[in-house]
């Protein structure tokens, strides 16, 4: 049997995995990272920021898409509505390949869009 620390170092290294799918795809678009957050600087000051957040419950994740400008509270954005990301993704089940192409799907329907749309049309779109 494995002990507790052998789990919790193959959970950390899943987990790492998991994380490079993602940085894959959004550090070529400018995204940099930080811990589970992946944020990009629009030439106008604002931010758009992509989090996984691990469910306190589950070992499955939420992810968020923020539209954030510098001293303001962000909009949120609701991250994808055909499959939704917004909700818990249960990560060690799907396979890699299938995540990647979700992600895929996220990046062209919302976070290009969150990059280069003009600000007013994105704000106002959301009440804001």
């Amino acid at each position: 049997a494995r002990s507790r620390d052998e789990v919790k170092k193959e959970i950390a290294a899943r987990q790492k995995a998991f994380a490079a799918r993602i940085t894959a795809q959004l550090k070529p678009l400018g995204f940099r990272k930080k811990a589970l957050h992946w944020t990009y600087a629009r030439p106008d000051g604002w931010h758009v920021d992509f989090g996984a957040k691990k469910s306190q419950y589950t070992d499955a994740f939420y992810f968020n898409l923020l539209l954030t400008e510098p001293d303001r509270h962000p909009w949120y954005m609701g991250v994808i509505d055909e499959r939704p990301l917004g909700n818990l993704l249960d990560w060690q089940t799907m396979p890699g390949e299938d995540f990647d192409d979700l992600l895929r799907a996220v990046v062209q329907r919302r976070i290009l869009p969150l990059m280069s749309d003009p600000i007013d049309q994105l704000t106002n779109a959301k009440g804001g």
